[in-house]
């Protein structure tokens, strides 16, 4: 099976989301239980509160995703735009 990486800033059980964090929500659990090894890069350019984002891993643990939190500050420098911080996380 293959192994894969998402990268988002939205994701249910964290705070807003949208039409993009749901489809990224489910694409993981959909891959997942396809059996592939699902990685699951979450940033988030407001502050998250700790206790959602602990929820969040135990749920993604829970169908063996694996789910971690960046710090898009430690990728650049200036305006966090989602580009400028989906292309330095990339890089």
């Amino acid at each position: 099976m293959a192994r894969i990486c998402i990268v988002t800033e939205e994701l249910p059980h964290v705070g807003r989301t949208g039409g993009i964090g749901a489809a990224m929500h489910e694409l993981a659990l959909v891959l997942a239980e396809a059996g592939h090894s699902v990685d699951l890069l979450y940033y988030n350019l407001s502050e998250a509160d700790a206790e959602r984002l602990a929820l969040a891993e135990q749920i993604y643990a829970q169908s063996r995703i694996r789910m971690t939190v960046l710090d898009w500050r430690k990728y650049i420098d200036g305006q966090p735009t989602p580009r400028a911080v989906s292309f330095a996380i990339y890089r």
